[in-house]
């Protein structure tokens, strides 16, 4: 959806002006990454692919080098969090964990854990 509508480069372009800020949460965060990989086994992506008539788009927006993991521990999604964890550690991607209510704040090279 993000690629078809556009916002994906969108966003990009606006993440290079010093006035916008990018924020996501869940799935939005994941977006900030290189790669969707691993979140099939949270959502089913066929089912985006038919809704959209397009083949699926892995590729993240790239904002960030490492894929977040949302949710970690948590009631609702942690055996998908887990199974994201386990495909990204076999895979060799860089990932960060987050659990609900955590935050990734990035300020130049840093990286900021807040709670």
């Amino acid at each position: 959806a993000f690629q078809q509508s556009g916002l994906d480069k969108l966003l990009v372009e606006k993440i290079k002006q010093e006035d916008f800020i990018y924020g996501g949460s869940s799935a939005g965060a994941i977006l900030a990454g290189p790669t969707l990989k691993g979140t099939e086994n949270g959502d089913n992506p066929e089912l985006v692919s038919r809704i959209y008539n397009k083949s699926i788009c892995w590729t993240g927006l790239e904002l960030v080098n490492f894929v977040v993991v949302p949710h970690y521990e948590s009631v609702w999604f942690n055996a998908e969090s887990q199974k994201m964890e386990v495909y990204l550690k076999i895979n060799s991607i860089p990932y960060r964990i987050l659990r609900d209510g955590q935050v990734i704040k990035i300020e130049g090279d840093k990286e900021i854990f807040l709670s």
